[in-house]
């Protein structure tokens, strides 16, 4: 009721069980999204469902994504992809250091990805700052001229 919803990125976030050799395994990651799915239902009710992924490391990491996604897509489920970065996950030598500045590493990295309709922003909900940065964040992509919604 609030404009939110939830999407699975995997079990176990395992990326040598997932990607062998770095190819995806359709099976693994089928078999990761309903497992995962399923623990959701136990604790949110048999009526949770959701039909929408995210691969661990982002599917521009890995070979055999195409196949993965069919996987996926058989199921039912549409994967989602980032494309522009928050900078929280990287090295601590490489972080933004300020909330100011983790802001500006959204738009420098969404620029650079030349993706202009649509923004999916990389960002971990367990970082100090993330509250800090957030309201800067939506309020450079209103100054921009976006709008938000659901992925479902």
């Amino acid at each position: 009721d609030e404009g939110h919803a939830i999407a699975i990125h995997s079990y176990s976030h395992d990326y040598k069980y997932l990607y062998p050799n770095r190819t995806a395994s359709p099976d693994r990651i089928v078999e990761e999204f309903v497992k995962t799915r399923d623990l959701m239902r136990e604790t949110l009710g048999e009526t949770f469902d959701t039909k929408v992924f995210r691969f661990p490391g982002g599917a521009m990491s890995w070979k055999n994504i195409p196949a993965a996604q069919e996987a996926l897509m058989e199921n039912g489920v549409v994967d989602v992809d980032w494309n522009s970065l928050s900078g929280d996950s990287e090295p601590k030598n490489r972080r933004p250091g300020s909330a100011q500045a983790m802001g500006e590493f959204v738009f420098t990295t969404l620029d650079q990805n030349n993706h202009t309709n649509v923004a999916v922003v990389l960002m971990h909900d367990l970082k100090e700052v993330t509250p800090e940065y957030l309201g800067r964040v939506i309020d450079g992509f209103i100054e921009r001229g976006y709008s938000f919604g659901i992925l479902e």
